[in-house]
């Protein structure tokens, strides 16, 4: 069975919607990622019940301070965390992928809704359309993909009311063997944490590029160099156009390539300067207009 394990970083504030997912032989996660990435938990300077990007960053919760950590040992388990990813998973047997959708981020909250939709949705679509493209490549004669999320209430609803409308636009042998997905607690698989890691590090990557023009991190580096990965990225006037069009029976040609998702990175393509990067603000505009307000 090949396993997906799908995890989301999300702020309101920037308008940012991350979906990323690791797709592999469930059997090598179960025997190569899983053991390892338990040992660097056991073995953590303080107590840890599971790797949590956002907190590790932030140095809060069970990274904070208060329980004893300082940063130089945050640096620490972070480089040991990612080495699991890219030492000990064998080549070629384990692929990333993320999809990144952004919004305008002063919004009510009807508007926010609705652009929480979208974006879960596009980005769903895309990593199912992922996983469908390297199914292909793995899936020997009636072996199947089992999709696995964290539970999260909002979430589930959210997958409950599109999943299957995402399978019918990918071709019907394949999502034919794509089971519903199932919903664990993160604490649960470690698969889970690697895909928060990969969604944590590609929101920071996407917010970068939208506001900040920061080095791109060396985590998000080393995990890109060592396996496979892409991301692609949407903004939601983007999606809107294209919701419009589908409405009105307007198809899409190869004129409307300004409305397809755009390569964010990829493995084997170097990083280029962000100056250059075709990437467009949360609120529809430039690079520059979208760091100059003015």
């Amino acid at each position: 069975m090949i396993g997906a394990y799908v995890d989301d970083s999300f702020d309101r504030e920037f308008g940012l919607y991350v979906l990323s997912a690791y797709i592999g032989d469930a059997d090598i996660f179960d025997t190569a990622l899983s053991p390892a990435w338990r040992e660097v938990i056991k073995n953590a300077p303080h107590p840890l019940k599971e790797w949590h990007s956002t907190n590790h960053a932030n140095a809060s919760e069970e990274f904070s301070n208060k329980v004893g950590w300082n940063n130089n040992e945050r640096k620490q388990i972070i480089t040991d965390i990612v080495s699991v990813i890219t030492d000990d998973m064998p080549k070629d047997k384990l692929f990333g992928c993320a999809s990144i959708v952004t919004f305008p981020g002063r919004i009510s909250d009807d508007e926010f809704e609705f652009y929480e939709e979208a974006g879960f949705t596009c980005n769903l679509l895309e990593i199912i359309q992922q996983i469908f493209s390297t199914a292909r490549l793995l899936l020997e004669p009636e072996e199947t993909v089992q999709v696995v999320l964290d539970e999260k209430p909002k979430v589930k609803g959210l997958v409950d009311r599109y999943f299957y409308k995402t399978l019918e636009k990918i071709d019907k042998s394949i999502a034919a063997r794509i089971h519903y997905p199932m919903f664990r607690h993160s604490h649960e698989l470690e698969p889970l944490q690697a895909a928060d890691l990969l969604a944590y590090e590609t929101f920071k990557e996407a917010k970068s590029r939208v506001y900040e023009r920061r080095p791109v991190r060396i985590p998000l580096r080393r995990i890109v160099a060592a396996h496979a990965h892409q991301a692609r990225c949407s903004t939601v006037h983007q999606i809107v156009e294209i919701l419009r069009r589908k409405k009105e029976g307007l198809p899409l040609t190869i004129a409307d390539r300004h409305l397809w998702p755009m390569l964010f990175y990829e493995s084997g393509t170097p990083w280029r300067d962000k100056s250059h990067w075709p990437f467009i603000g949360h609120d529809g505009r430039s690079n520059r207009a979208a760091r100059d307000p003015r």
